[in-house]
């Protein structure tokens, strides 16, 4: 892992860090745009349906949905901010890991309990209707865990196949919804031992912690129209053209230091958005942007932990732009209106 110092930064224990920083030079400004609604705490990943912002609070629950210490919840809290004011909250049972939109549908995918016990929810916000949808599979069959991340990409719905037990887990599965009879049948994409082309010619992949994931934008300086699968532990992420197709090829970027989300500018105005696990904060970050730029955000176990970074696509260093935050998690970039 890459040391702050090497980044030319100088960050601050987590414990003293009262309000994150941006550096003067980087021209971005920090703000708050929730602390948690009717006690709830622990916010994740964050989806973009339109404007409005989704963000999924753990409440504590286990990673395979065992009750949360102290208050015995079981259920996270799905919150809809509309103009930065909450619009309306659902509750599903188990720990909501990953998350993410379906413009073609207006749903909200959420999977729970990354580990073990996994399923999924779609959730219809103009009609308040929540669907629990079990898989067709038990992950943990396959060699897996659970489920996190979701992208739908080409109208393909794919999601990150976590804590695996197996190499040949899948580290992808492509998902197809029955809301009718409530299952979603997952198929795999690629296992975690997959050949990929590395640095330096062809490489087989030994992934153990598929996580975040995302769709690389047209205005990607590298990768365009990919799907981006982030294996943070391993600290690498994987670029997927073609995913799902029978000529599907995989690209592996190692990175200077594991990283939790990645998101990239698609404009020069607009916000990136933020979760902070361990503080309970969702953040604002604004400034002038440039469109094709990649940031990441390092979780508190990072050997960077706590920044909002940019990513280089070539080299895969990791550039801090804010420091100072507890323990990042979800991120994602929204253009101006």
């Amino acid at each position: 892992a890459l040391s702050a110092a090497a980044l030319g930064v100088v960050a601050s224990s987590p414990a003293s860090s009262a309000q994150p920083v941006a550096p003067a030079h980087s021209g971005f400004q920090v703000k708050v745009l929730a602390t948690g609604v009717g006690g709830n705490i622990n916010p994740d990943d964050i989806a973009v349906l339109g404007k409005d912002v989704f963000v999924g609070y753990q409440n504590g629950v286990g990673a395979m949905g065992e009750p949360a210490s102290g208050t015995g919840t079981t259920t996270s809290t799905i919150v809809e901010y509309k103009k930065k004011k909450v619009d309306q909250t659902w509750q599903i049972t188990g720990k909501c890991d990953g998350m993410g939109a379906d413009a073609s549908t207006g749903e909200i995918l959420a999977t729970v309990n990354e580990d073990g016990n996994s399923s999924m929810y779609a959730i219809h916000p103009a009609t308040k209707k929540v669907v629990h949808l079990t898989y067709n599979v038990d992950p943990i069959s396959l060699g897996g865990g659970g489920t996190d991340a979701v992208s739908v990409i080409n109208g393909k719905i794919l999601i990150s196949g976590s804590n695996p037990s197996s190499l040949t887990a899948p580290a992808v599965y492509s998902a197809s919804l029955d809301e009718t009879t409530g299952v979603t049948t997952l198929t795999s994409v690629f296992a975690d031992n997959a050949t990929a082309t590395g640095p330096s010619g062809s490489v087989t992949l030994g992934l153990t912690d598929p996580d975040s994931n995302a769709v690389v934008p047209s205005v990607s300086p590298k990768y365009a129209g990919d799907f981006a699968l982030v294996s943070q532990a391993d600290a690498q992420v994987i670029f997927v053209n073609g995913p799902g197709t029978a000529g599907q090829t995989l690209t592996q970027l190692p990175i200077a230091t594991n990283i939790d989300d990645i998101t990239w500018v698609t404009s020069t105005a607009g916000s990136l958005y933020m979760t902070d696990n361990s503080s309970n904060t969702v953040y604002q970050i604004t400034g002038t942007f440039t469109p094709g730029t990649v940031f990441v955000d390092t979780a508190s176990d990072s050997g960077v932990p706590g920044t909002l970074s940019t990513l280089n696509l070539t080299t895969g260093q990791v550039t801090p732009m804010v420091i100072g935050f507890t323990n990042p998690h979800g991120l994602m970039f929204i253009p101006a209106a």
